[in-house]
């Protein structure tokens, strides 16, 4: 069978199923948010492997429940601390190909701070 991208899980695993189903039920409490409240600003926090590629809950919205729903996806992504040389800018230390397919923004954090929990995830 198809397997995650991002993991290598294949499709038809029990952890995939649980993610889609949590991924459903994200993009139905947003959908169901907005349908009671069109003018609505809905700031969805989640995991990022709910988000990377506009995957995941961002497509259920899309494809399941409202597809005209207008959104911008910002990932948050440790990254270690890169000494530059003056004048040169971080898009040009770390490859845009590193990141490209992360969200439409990516906001690069401090990957040396230590993180307020850990977590054995496989993502």
């Amino acid at each position: 069978g198809r397997s995650c991208p991002y993991i290598g899980f294949n499709v038809s695993s029990k952890f995939m199923d649980a993610q889609t189903l949590w991924d459903t039920t994200m993009a139905f409490s947003i959908a169901k948010h907005l349908e009671e409240c069109p003018e609505a600003l809905v700031v969805h926090v989640c995991g990022k492997f709910h988000v990377d590629g506009r995957l995941g809950t961002p497509e259920h919205l899309l494809n399941t429940y409202r597809p005209d729903t207008k959104m911008t996806v910002i990932t948050f992504v440790p990254y270690d601390t890169v000494i530059m040389p003056p004048g040169q800018h971080v898009h040009q230390v770390v490859p845009e190909s590193a990141f490209s397919t992360a969200g439409d923004f990516v906001v690069l954090t401090n990957g040396q701070l230590a993180r307020s929990f850990e977590v054995n995830h496989p993502v």
